[in-house]
């Protein structure tokens, strides 16, 4: 009995009516090349139009069925995780969208091959480095440095660095890129590609205060350590006023979570929070951290998404999507204004980041800690039935006052003939203000 290589593959072109595992046979030239959680090319429909797809897995099966070839692999290597297509296909039964499609969301756009199959392509930069000995690197540049000073400057930097970036070593040693070109026709230097990521402007503090706890707050801090140490899956509501010093607690769990090894994602509603938090976080935690939202170029999410697969950091601050980020090991998730709406995608996979964190974390045995001044009732109908543990921050920082708020009824007003849109209260503090140079926001 002959058998074949067979692929069950998600198509991009099905709608969710139609939406199942493809299969395709693999041709003998990409038997080798082809794995679960690739992106490939396959014809589709009776008019075999060329899409996209992602492998969900490989078998071996009778060559009798009739199938249609793969056509080409988009990937050198697997793009999606086995962890990832397990979400996929959960995903698919919860908010009722394909399979393909709660893929794509979790990887960055630059990905996607989109209008003739263009995509990002990684950042690169020449480097260049020594192929001869240091000591005779040191002796040439002796000898050249009355000929040719500027190639002498360039063999004694890179006879103490070894290799650096081509750009690097025309601004600090003044040489021009055709000294650099000079050498290596002599075989002194080589010059190769190396990758580079593009990060996004982060304003850090070079020096951030230590994160000191109030007795509250510390509290607090003590009664969800077990649940991050417990190597199990927790949940747990932190209901604190505004300005009570939430953030403050969310780092030293993060710091916490670092030092057992594992990761940490925090979740925001807003791109307009995203900086202010992600400063914070990066003056804590400096280059262990990375940020995910839409807000960035194509390129800069790309190479965070590198950085984060590559397990070159441990943080990960961002947006909605950011719930998706490839973290290794994760410890924790921090839902901030957990609450809010922008946590609900609008378009296909019509997903909740909370329901989405919730799923991970119970599968990688991880806390969910959600956040807010005024939780959401699923979040404080959970938390006062056990579903979640609650923790409450009823003053602000420091002993802070809160803002005072005035309750005008304006139906003695209505009764007494007015009927204007600004009651009597507020009119005078207005006027108050005016009088005083002071500002006002309705």
């Amino acid at each position: 009995m002959v058998t074949v290589k067979v692929a069950k593959i998600a198509v991009s072109a099905a709608v969710y009516a139609i939406d199942k595992p493809y299969s395709y046979k693999i041709p003998s030239s990409l038997e080798d090349k082809i794995v679960a959680g690739m992106r490939v090319s396959v014809p589709f429909g009776r008019g075999n139009r060329h899409v996209e797809g992602v492998v969900l897995t490989l078998d071996r099966q009778d060559d009798s069925e009739k199938l249609k070839f793969v056509e080409d692999a988009l990937d050198d290597k697997p793009v999606i995780q086995p962890w990832q297509l397990k979400l996929a296909l959960w995903m698919r039964d919860r908010f009722f969208c394909t399979v393909y499609d709660a893929l794509k969301a979790m990887l960055p756009a630059g990905m996607w091959f989109r209008d003739g199959r263009r995509r990002v392509n990684d950042k690169t930069v020449d480097s260049a480095a020594l192929l001869i000995p240091a000591e005779e690197a040191l002796e040439l540049a002796r000898q050249k440095s009355r000929r040719a000073p500027a190639q002498a400057e360039i063999l004694r930097r890179l006879s103490q660095i070894g290799e650096g970036s081509v750009p690097e070593i025309t601004y600090f040693t003044g040489a021009s890129r055709q000294s650099i070109n000079a050498l290596v026709k002599r075989g002194i230097l080589e010059l190769t590609k190396r990758e580079v990521f593009r990060r996004p402007d982060i304003r850090v503090d070079a020096s951030p205060p230590p994160v000191v706890l109030n007795p509250k707050q510390q509290e607090i801090y003590d009664g969800l350590l077990p649940s991050l140490k417990s190597g199990k899956p927790e949940a747990a509501l932190l209901y604190g006023v505004t300005g009570s010093g939430k953030t403050s607690v969310y780092i030293r769990l993060v710091e916490q979570v670092l030092k057992m090894g594992r990761c940490a994602i925090i979740l925001v509603p807003e791109i307009a929070l995203t900086p202010q938090l992600m400063s914070l976080f990066a003056s804590y935690f400096a280059d262990d951290v990375a940020v995910l939202h839409s807000a960035l170029g194509i390129g800069e999410r790309y190479d965070e998404f590198k950085r984060i697969s590559a397990g070159l950091v441990h943080v990960v601050v961002g947006t909605r999507s950011a719930v998706f980020a490839p973290v290794k090991n994760l410890g924790i998730i921090i839902m901030d204004e957990e609450h809010e709406r922008t946590y609900k995608s609008e378009n296909s996979p019509r997903y909740h980041a909370r329901d989405v964190a919730k799923y991970r974390c119970v599968h990688e045995n991880a806390l969910l800690l959600l956040g807010s001044a005024t939780p959401s009732v699923d979040s404080m109908t959970a938390a006062k039935n056990g579903k979640y543990k609650l923790f409450t921050l009823t003053d602000r920082y420091n002993n802070r006052h809160m803002p005072d708020v005035i309750i005008s009824d304006m139906r003695r007003e209505l009764r007494q003939g007015y009927d204007g849109s600004i009651g009597e209260a507020l009119r005078e503090e207005l006027r108050r203000n005016i009088d005083s140079g002071e500002q006002s926001i309705l």
